[in-house]
């Protein structure tokens, strides 16, 4: 056997390594799924994971590029050059990675230990051919939390309760007054509606004008609450009482507690996103009645894929 043949058969046996060293902790330490990309069709991807929350998938993917090879740490980091095929330009394999709805990391594993480390192979400069791998990114159970995070939030988006507004729902913004004084009108028409048909009531008080209007509030924010009380009716016809999450209030000293709703929201005027309202009760109130304390969006300062 010639000795390109034996080298080409050790780089492969090394490689496979790699791929088990990160699927045994997928499996094993995240409890997830990993499926192997084949080598004529990997295209700066070896494997995927599909991550499980209790045995059931979650609807996140991450794209994993798996390096096996021994390399001497300089600064607590691995160098490893970006994957690169014959005839390809330097930003091709970034713009692989920035294609996929998703995480995508470079894995590299020490073929000695099988120690694994990470990093984010998305948002690099396109003209990067190295990437350096910290160690102290360790690919492991841990790392599970932070690389999840990579992947955004529209796995949870497409499913989310969807809410279909109208332009005759909000009258305020095609007023000819100022935006506020006319929010501030149409907040004031609010006052009690209920959840869905059943009986439960949300109270519109000055304390929830007060919240989204207070001055320690940035000017653009309160401007997206303004047009944001248009989503108020719709959205909470399209709710019931299980649809209320509990949340931790924000105050310690505060006996009130604080619920959410949340829906995907398609308006007649701009693109869809998810709107959140935030009610809370007082010890003293009804076990049905809530008060309303704001509406915002929760992916505001994120980008399309919520990252």
């Amino acid at each position: 056997m010639s000795k390109r043949k034996w080298s080409g058969l050790a780089k492969q046996r090394q490689g496979q390594l790699g791929v088990n060293a990160v699927e045994r902790v997928v499996l094993q330490e995240w409890a997830s799924r990993w499926q192997s990309v084949d080598a004529h069709n990997d295209d700066g991807v070896d494997g995927l994971i599909f991550l499980e929350r209790s045995g059931n998938l979650t609807g996140q993917i991450i794209y994993v590029q798996v390096k096996c090879h021994q390399i001497v740490p300089v600064d607590n980091r691995i160098r490893v050059q970006l994957p690169k095929t014959q005839g390809e330009k330097p930003t091709d394999p970034w713009r692989r990675w920035e294609r996929l709805i998703g995480a995508a990391i470079l894995v590299h594993v020490d073929p000695a230990t099988l120690d694994s480390h990470w990093i984010d192979l998305q948002g690099l400069p396109s003209s990067q051919e190295a990437v350096d791998v910290p160690l102290a990114q360790k690919f492991d159970r841990d790392a599970r939390h932070t690389i999840a995070k990579l992947c955004g939030t529209l796995h949870r988006d497409v499913v989310a309760k969807k809410v279909q507004t109208t332009a005759s729902d909000f009258p305020h913004l095609r007023s000819c007054d100022h935006i506020q004084p006319a929010s501030r009108q149409f907040y004031r028409e609010l006052r009690e509606i209920r959840i869905g048909d059943s009986d439960y009531q949300v109270i519109f008080t000055r304390e929830g004008w007060r919240h989204i209007t207070r001055p320690k509030r940035p000017e653009l924010t309160r401007f997206q609450s303004f047009v944001l009380l248009g989503v108020i009716r719709p959205l909470l016809a399209a709710m019931s009482p299980s649809d209320l999450k509990m949340q931790p209030t924000p105050h310690v000293k505060t006996l009130d507690e604080y619920f959410i709703l949340k829906a995907l929201v398609v308006f007649p005027f701009r693109q869809a996103s998810v709107v959140k309202i935030v009610l809370h009760r007082a010890p003293t109130d009804e076990p049905n009645h809530f008060r309303f304390h704001t509406i915002y969006e929760p992916r505001r300062r994120k980008a399309i894929a919520g990252k």
